[in-house]
């Protein structure tokens, strides 16, 4: 939990994280935008026409599509788009976490991705996240969203901390072992399936997210870095 407080007096204090975050955010929301409009135009009409078929008129099966499509998104959109932006994770949110890396200290490690660790991290990382979303919309609507918000949250855990992971040359199946070792994981995997319960809210909370996740890394590679010292 204190890594995402730490990672939102960074970003409102420090201006030019601001630039870095701008474009990732604004991509992600049209993203956003884009699956709801998608979503809506694959799902309404055609529970309207299934209503019509059962003798209702058309706007009474309209009204009922686009309630039952509504509540259907506010219970498994969140974790199901989190999901899916986790295959541009890494190149996405680069820029970002190595500027928030130096600001911390840390020296520059170049690019955090490459051809070759992309070959190498996608295809794994595609599988999972793949997984979690087919688990997501099947077991998402139970505990009133809180199973999606779980996976989705879980999958974000791994696509947080992703970029900085990739920096360290750890790919997609080192991660989770990688990660679980930092202090203060769970507290950020609880903020980010919270976040997922509210549609919108998790996507404008990526900048900060993303910048937790780099946190944990950094701080976790320095109380290794105490641990083995002299």
């Amino acid at each position: 939990m204190r890594h995402v407080w730490g990672a939102l007096r960074l970003l409102v204090k420090t201006p030019a994280l601001w630039p870095l975050a701008a474009l990732p955010l604004v991509s992600a929301v049209v993203a956003y935008l884009a699956l709801l409009a998608l979503g809506f135009w694959a799902v309404v009409p055609r529970l309207t026409a299934a209503g019509s078929k059962f003798g209702l008129p058309d706007t009474v099966g309209w009204l009922t599509g686009s309630t039952l499509f509504a509540l259907v998104w506010v219970l498994v959109s969140g974790p199901l788009f989190m999901i899916l932006f986790s295959l541009i994770a890494v190149p996405v949110w680069d820029r970002l976490t190595a500027k928030v890396e130096s600001l911390c200290g840390v020296p520059d490690r170049g690019t955090a991705f490459s051809v070759r660790f992309l070959a190498r991290d996608l295809p794994p990382r595609a599988c999972f996240a793949l997984g979690a979303a087919c688990a997501a919309l099947v077991f998402g609507w139970l505990g009133f969203g809180l199973v999606g918000a779980a996976l989705g949250g879980w999958v974000m855990l791994y696509d947080l901390t992703a970029p900085s992971c990739a920096r360290r040359g750890t790919a997609f199946l080192q991660q989770p072992g990688f990660v679980h070792r930092r202090q203060g994981w769970l507290g950020l995997w609880t903020v980010s399936s919270l976040v997922t319960l509210v549609p919108g809210l998790n996507v404008l909370c990526l900048p900060t997210l993303v910048t937790a996740g780099t946190l944990l890394v950094v701080e976790g590679e320095r109380r290794g870095a105490v641990a083995t010292g002299p």
